[in-house]
């Protein structure tokens, strides 16, 4: 069995560099590859708003991407960041969502779902700033219709776990692997010109790791190879995190 690979593109808003998507898409279309791209629906964030990006220009553009088959996910809300609060996974000490109750954080999806679909998006993907979540988070989850599918968590498959979909997100540059699914998170507003070429020859040498729709994953329930697989992956983490420092990750 020959391994996936996904593409994840972080941090689409208005006020992203918009050279560098532009430089993104256009790889990425060349190579036929359709990623899932990230929404924040009403960013806050000053520390990502790198331009005074037109709302108009963003959102006809995102819907273009919907047309082209990305997949679209919403960023959070206002992708605005704290710590305090523990999150499930061990990746980052920020968070939107972790520490507020269910309902906090079932408002705050059920409106960036509806900012995606008033802009004429569809969301189908979560993907938690920072990668930071906790257990009411995914109880909000479970309360959205249509259900959104994880983008996240350690695993080398999709799986389903109490009735929600996810997508292990484990990468943020392409590596080789000789089975498994993949997810590898980019972030095109702060990518280098080192960054842009390693996953650009990356995907051109595994092209056809790439060529797996996403509606096309197959997703099991966990079993208890997946949660060994994820236990040492979150052990090996851990480790990295401690030798070398805090990852903010967005």
């Amino acid at each position: 069995m020959k391994p996936v690979y996904i593409v994840r593109l972080d941090d689409a808003h208005p006020g992203q560099f918009q050279r560098g998507w532009e430089r993104i898409e256009r790889n990425l279309n060349e190579m036929g590859i359709k990623p899932i791209v990230s929404i924040i629906p009403q960013n806050m964030d000053k520390s990502i708003s790198l331009e005074k990006g037109s709302e108009t220009a963003f959102w006809d553009q995102a819907r273009k991407w919907q047309t082209n088959g990305w997949g679209i996910g919403v960023h959070g809300l206002h992708h605005l960041l704290r710590t305090g609060h523990r999150s499930i996974l061990p990746i980052s000490d920020y968070s939107e969502f972790s520490g507020k109750t269910c309902d906090e954080q079932l408002s705050m999806l059920t409106k960036a779902v509806e900012i995606l679909r008033s802009n004429g998006c569809v969301a189908k993907y979560f993907v938690a700033p920072a990668h930071g979540f906790d257990e009411q988070t995914l109880v909000a989850l479970s309360h959205l219709y249509p259900p959104l599918i994880v983008s996240d968590g350690f695993g080398f498959r999709p799986f389903i776990q109490e009735g929600i979909k996810f997508i292990p997100q484990q990468l943020w540059r392409g590596r080789s692997f000789s089975f498994g699914i993949w997810t590898i998170c980019l972030h095109p507003s702060t990518m280098t010109e080192a960054e842009f070429a390693h996953f650009n020859n990356f995907a051109r040498c595994n092209l056809a790791s790439f060529s797996t729709p996403l509606h096309a994953l197959n997703f099991k329930e966990l079993t208890s190879l997946d949660r060994f697989w994820r236990l040492i992956h979150t052990a090996v983490f851990r480790m990295k995190k401690h030798v070398y420092g805090i990852i903010k990750s967005e």
